[in-house]
């Protein structure tokens, strides 16, 4: 399985969803897990979890995350080396 992050952001809300909705239809016949997390009422510890867990139910993972912008530097650098490794 190949490894893949992508980063869409952007100030205009739209074109992000629009973006995000096109890169989801390479996936819609395909047996994926579609994780979906929003920062504001979501910890981070449980992205951090999440993406340190192999699926059991498919080959492949989707995870969006919202409102990323709003964590705090050290939960960014936690998270930084955990997609480094």
């Amino acid at each position: 399985m190949k490894e893949r992050i992508y980063t869409i952001f952007g100030k205009q809300f739209f074109f992000v969803e629009k973006k995000l909705e096109t890169m989801l239809t390479e996936y819609k016949n395909k047996e994926v897990d579609i994780i979906k997390y929003d920062l504001d009422d979501s910890p981070i510890e449980e992205l951090i979890q999440e993406l340190q867990t192999i699926s059991f139910f498919s080959d492949e993972k989707i995870i969006i995350v919202k409102n990323f912008e709003k964590i705090d530097q050290k939960k960014e650098v936690k998270l930084k080396k955990l997609l480094t490794i």
